[in-house]
């Protein structure tokens, strides 16, 4: 049940994830602008308070508010190193270090271990993911940052990952959902003390396309439900295995992006060479043994 529900909700986040690719192209350039309404939206999330949220102890509390925080500058850190650099390169990288990073962590602090069947299926997804999003590198890139923005991103996420699926072994799904995004919305607070951030922020009017608004809400709606479900895998499954799924989300992404530059190129457009396809077909094959192991 929570190999569906994970693959469910990367799709999920794979839709949002291509809208995202737009708006940060074309309507919102500002990452911190980008990461401050996912976050505000975020808080919507308390509309399923009735449906089980409860008072949880001053130590959960607070580990609630760090894995909110994580998550919000992480996400700040990603949007950057992609305006840095190209997603061919960020993708992968961030891709390959956070299951990781999960791995050891869970390893390390979660007591989790898998079983032969489960390893061979973890690294089947994890080179599978890899692969599929992996391009050829452009030269003169922009800046070298992008490599630390990167990398903190891929720690972060690795932390926010294992602190959210601990949390879940200590309280009720809706508790472990939704404290942590208290931790998101007063990050997203914090953003407005930066100038830059309120000038941007209130200029969004003017600089942000009309039709982009219902593109954003259509896109963050599905990354709300994406988050719900593979937040709920997390608590039902292993948090490495369900990480090491993010490989069916670059697989979505690239099924999604072609569709895309055929039907409305303007918006994306897909390099295709011979290369590519056989690149990602064999990726594909990868990510599918992969999910084959993890039902064996």
């Amino acid at each position: 049940m929570w190999l569906i529900i994970a693959i469910g909700g990367y799709f999920l986040n794979a839709l949002a994830a291509i809208i995202d690719k737009i708006l940060l192209k074309k309507s919102v350039p500002n990452p911190g602008v980008y990461a401050f309404f996912i976050s505000l939206l975020g808080i919507l999330a308390f509309i399923l308070a009735p449906w089980g949220l409860t008072l949880v102890s001053p130590r959960i509390m607070i580990l609630s508010l760090i894995t909110g925080a994580l998550f919000v500058t992480a996400l700040i850190l990603f949007f950057t190193a992609l305006q840095k650099n190209e997603a061919s390169r960020v993708v992968p990288f961030i891709g390959g270090l956070q299951p990781a990073g999960i791995f050891l962590l869970s390893f390390l602090f979660l007591g989790e271990r898998l079983s032969e069947f489960q390893i061979i299926a973890f690294v089947l997804l994890i080179f599978g993911g890899i692969l599929i999003s992996r391009e050829r590198a452009e030269k003169n890139l922009e800046s070298k940052s992008w490599f630390w923005y990167a990398l903190i991103s891929g720690l972060l996420f690795a932390g926010f990952y294992t602190l959210t699926k601990y949390i879940f072994t200590q309280v009720g799904f809706i508790d472990g959902l939704l404290w942590p995004r208290l931790g998101s919305f007063a990050v997203a607070l914090l953003l407005l003390f930066g100038k830059k951030m309120r000038e941007d922020l209130f200029n969004i009017r003017r600089t942000a396309a009309p039709a982009s608004y219902g593109a954003f809400l259509f896109g963050q709606t599905a990354g709300a439900f994406s988050f719900v479900l593979i937040n709920y895998a997390i608590s039902l499954a292993s948090v490495t295995l369900v990480n090491a799924l993010q490989g069916t989300q670059y697989a979505f992404v690239f099924i999604l992006a072609l569709i895309l530059s055929f039907t409305l190129p303007k918006l994306l457009k897909e390099k295709l060479t011979s290369r590519i396809i056989v690149q990602k077909i064999i990726a594909l094959i990868l990510i599918i043994a992969g999910i084959v192991f993890l039902n064996i």
